[in-house]
């Protein structure tokens, strides 16, 4: 229904009633602290705007204006959802902590956990640890000491650097380029199902970028397998001059898989 997908905008005109006019006037001058002046006048000077979209979440912004029309000031601008970029090189450790304080704080650190696992089973715990004033994450994966998660390799910090970003950007948007560095194509199908997993809890728009058919293939056997297929591959391809994204849906790359064709 096209009526349900619109926002609805509701602008109030707040009456105030005013008992100095000369409150409003430029001029300092026209008002004395010993006067006494009543008036009956309603002034209607306050601007509400107050705004809602499809989720149901509101957003109210107030104005204020003297009598020759100058704005006083305003409150609370409209909040923007929370967009991530993950490069192709390691994650930064103190991003990671950071986020990954976050989730401890109210009890959402086995989410993470449980991702891990699929690169690395023997992780039991994650913890994170000061060392040399630099907060890192460490993993029990059964032995005498701790290991820092970087030093488990490259694989398993993409994907920490990934699953953290995700959680923490509710709402929002993740970009990531190269999605298939440091992950052994083995393990992507499995991959790519816990990173949908996540997106849909923390209701996260992905946009990843990859050169590798094997992940391409995986992704859509990963989403094939889900309940929903909410996934769509792009691919950018020279025409003449210009430059065409082509859009291929769950049909389209099952018949370019089954037919071998150049998907990349």
């Amino acid at each position: 229904n096209e009526d349900s997908e619109r926002s609805s905008l509701k602008i109030c005109l707040a009456g105030v009633e005013e008992s100095q006019l000369s409150l409003f006037d430029d001029n300092p001058a026209a008002f004395k602290a010993n006067e006494s002046l009543t008036t009956e006048v309603k002034l209607y000077n306050k601007l509400v705007l107050e705004y809602q979209d499809k989720t149901g979440e509101k957003i109210i912004s107030r104005s204020s204006c003297t009598t020759n029309g100058r704005l006083l000031g305003r409150s609370r601008r409209e909040k923007f959802p929370l967009g991530i970029y993950l490069t192709t090189s390691t994650g930064s450790p103190k991003e990671d902590a950071q986020r990954f304080s976050n989730l401890e704080r109210v009890g959402r650190q086995d989410e993470v956990l449980q991702t891990l696992r699929l690169l690395e089973p023997r992780l039991q715990r994650l913890t994170l640890l000061v060392m040399e004033r630099e907060p890192i994450i460490y993993g029990d994966i059964g032995m005498r000491e701790l290991v820092p998660l970087p030093l488990m390799g490259e694989g398993i910090g993409r994907l920490l650097s990934i699953i953290l970003a995700i959680a923490n950007a509710k709402g929002g948007t993740i970009l990531i380029d190269e999605i298939e560095n440091g992950l052994h194509y083995s393990v992507m199908t499995d991959v790519w199902q816990a990173i949908a997993d996540a997106a849909r809890r923390a209701d996260v728009q992905i946009f990843a970028t990859t050169h590798s058919l094997e992940c391409i293939k995986a992704a859509h056997e990963a989403f094939e397998a889900s309940e929903k297929y909410d996934f769509r591959y792009h691919r950018l391809e020279r025409v003449n001059d210009d430059i065409r994204a082509v859009t291929y849906d769950q049909e389209t790359l099952a018949t370019s898989d089954e037919m071998n064709l150049e998907m990349r």
